[in-house]
């Protein structure tokens, strides 16, 4: 008989994305069941309404008893366990002594809401036909599936629980129609993810329901709107300066591997303002207005799955090349979401910038529970008519319009129209770092 020494088993829960989320979607295991992991090793792949982000595997050890793919787990829920401690003793029999599928639950088992480490628990029986574990014969007996015609994905090639699961299911789907259907991706704003419609072939339209993502998207969005009572101001800024700064910039932010846009300077300006304007970096929730004392900027930034707004902490403390660092670092890891859940948490303000392929402008709503939100249009060079020595004379500039979208519960039309003023002024006044 085999002595097996005392493990700990640690739990991977969901993790927290966003003030406002209460569940995620488990996208992809990142590493096999039954395979060994290490501390801070990204391990699987999530994603919320909001954001995409990876999960670091908390402890080292065998990552086992994995949630399935697709499957939508509440926030603090377990959706793996690492097994951590001593090795096994185990008479010399190789191979682990727990099925990675997670066979010690019962048949209705579902996933255990813990958050700590779990006490050790009996070792299944791994000697027995083709080293099947109890659950893995009970799923055969009853399907009558054959364990060994199926790939395992195991420790050592072993069939798992979830691999006859699996497998189970590819056995029930339906077969595929006669008739094939088209599929023709459809593809609106930017900010939207990829809409797939299926059409038969005489082109006649098919209804379908939106996305889980969509709907999510649409509740928050209603919700803002149900909330906020959302007034809008629109400025005209004359970008000459941060054209002619970003010019004699680029060469020295290049030299440090940095990519100069404008939104860095942009979040300079900004971040002057929310100190000068403590009223619009501040947070309403219910009757309760929070003012904040951090400056963190929130940057609206487009994925293939949609808008996620990740979070630049402390904008009024990093520098015009700490801010570009900090949005192209964001930027990267939100398209290959790779960002961690605190990279999208505690934001006091937001700012939106469709870049290059921006209209010229439009107002945005204000993500709750912040009180603004600042558009930036597309910068494009247009005639304005100046007056010199009392005469009037058009010029060609680089001009931008900024809209401000802010909640008139907290903020006044004053206050709202000297904000703007602020960051124009600031950003027609921009200098080059070397000056």
């Amino acid at each position: 008989m085999g002595v097996e020494s005392k493990r700990a088993y640690e739990a991977v829960v969901m993790p927290q994305l966003g003030e406002s989320i209460v569940e995620a979607t488990l996208v992809r295991w990142l590493v096999a069941e039954g395979t060994g992991v290490t501390r801070g090793q990204p391990i699987a792949a999530i994603e919320t309404d909001k954001a995409s982000s990876e999960i670091p595997a908390p402890e080292t050890g065998l990552l086992e008893n994995c949630v399935a793919e697709g499957a939508t787990v509440a926030v603090g829920h377990t959706i793996a366990e690492i097994r951590v401690g001593p090795p096994v003793i185990d008479d010399g029999i190789s191979g682990p002594a727990t099925d990675a599928g997670g066979d010690a639950q019962p048949e209705s088992a579902g996933v255990v809401p813990t958050t700590g480490r779990l006490t050790s628990r009996p070792r299944f029986d791994a000697v027995g036909p083709a080293r099947l574990s109890p659950a893995v014969r009970r799923i055969a007996r009853q399907s009558g599936l054959d364990p060994l015609t199926i790939r395992g994905t195991g420790r050592h090639g072993r069939v798992t629980r979830n691999d006859m699961l699996r497998a189970l299911e590819r056995t029930l789907e339906p077969a595929p129609k006669a008739a094939a259907v088209s599929k023709t991706e459809v593809t609106g704003p930017a900010s939207y993810a990829p809409v797939h419609v299926d059409s038969s072939a005489n082109g006649a339209p098919r209804a379908t329901s939106l996305s889980k993502r969509r709907r999510a998207i649409a509740r928050e969005l209603r919700r803002s709107l149900d909330t906020a009572v959302h007034v809008f101001a629109v400025a005209e800024i004359d970008m000459s300066r941060v054209e002619a700064a970003r010019a004699r910039d680029r060469a020295f932010a290049e030299a440090q591997g940095l990519r100069l846009t404008y939104l860095p300077y942009v979040i300079t300006a900004l971040a002057a303002a929310l100190r000068a304007f403590p009223d619009l970096n501040a947070s309403m929730e219910g009757e309760t207005l929070t003012y904040r004392n951090e400056i963190n900027v929130g940057v609206a930034t487009e994925t293939a799955n949609g808008l996620v707004v990740p979070i630049v902490r402390s904008a009024d403390e990093l520098g015009l090349l700490g801010l570009a660092r900090a949005v192209e670092r964001l930027s990267r890891g939100a398209r290959a979401g790779t960002l961690a859940p605190s990279d999208f948490t505690g934001g006091t303000f937001t700012v939106s910038n469709p870049g290059r392929d921006g209209n010229l402008y439009g107002v945005s709503i204000i993500r709750q529970p912040e009180v603004a939100i600042l558009r930036m249009g597309v910068v494009q060079k247009r005639a304005i008519v100046e007056e010199i020595n009392g005469q009037d004379a058009i010029f060609v500039r680089p001009m931008m319009y900024a809209a401000l979208s802010y909640d008139h519960r907290v903020v006044d039309g004053r206050s709202g129209n000297a904000f703007l003023t602020r960051i124009k002024e600031h950003l027609q006044r921009t200098q080059p770092l070397s000056l």
